[in-house]
């Protein structure tokens, strides 16, 4: 058995310490144990220093809410927020109000930990939960 970059796989949790190996396979979940650290940029009704933002998961039926800071640069807002507990594709609804519930911003937003968003695709074919190492 040969087994090799196994020390690549980042973030990720099995359903017990030992990990069974079959060729080149290693069969995981995927969820991660903590995002955090976001942004969005977007351009709002209003400029703002601070915002309230609701998550709302309408397959999970579940809403969070949580505040963010915003910096404000040529009519772009970007929003610095910590939210944890994010699933690989956890899809949202979120809204951006002013403190005092004012509307600011809605839209859609999906969670996802890969890196190279250009050539992402959100209909990948079902491998079984299998990484290929």
């Amino acid at each position: 058995m040969k087994i090799i970059r196994i020390n690549a796989l980042n973030n990720i949790t099995v359903d017990s310490t030992a990990i069974t190996v079959d060729s080149t396979f290693i069969t995981v979940d995927s969820t991660t144990s903590s995002v955090s650290g976001q942004s969005f940029v977007v351009t709002m009704r209003e400029t703002v220093s601070e915002v309230e933002m609701v998550f709302w998961n309408e397959l999970k039926q579940t809403s969070r809410t949580i505040t963010g800071l915003v910096t404000n640069l040529n009519g772009l807002s970007t929003i610095s927020f910590n939210l944890t507990g994010l699933e690989e594709a956890d899809s949202f609804e979120v809204t951006i109000n002013k403190t005092d519930g004012t509307l600011l911003w809605r839209g859609k937003a999906f969670a996802t930990a890969k890196m190279d968003l250009q050539d992402y695709k959100m209909n990948v074919p079902n491998n079984n939960n299998i990484i290929t190492i």
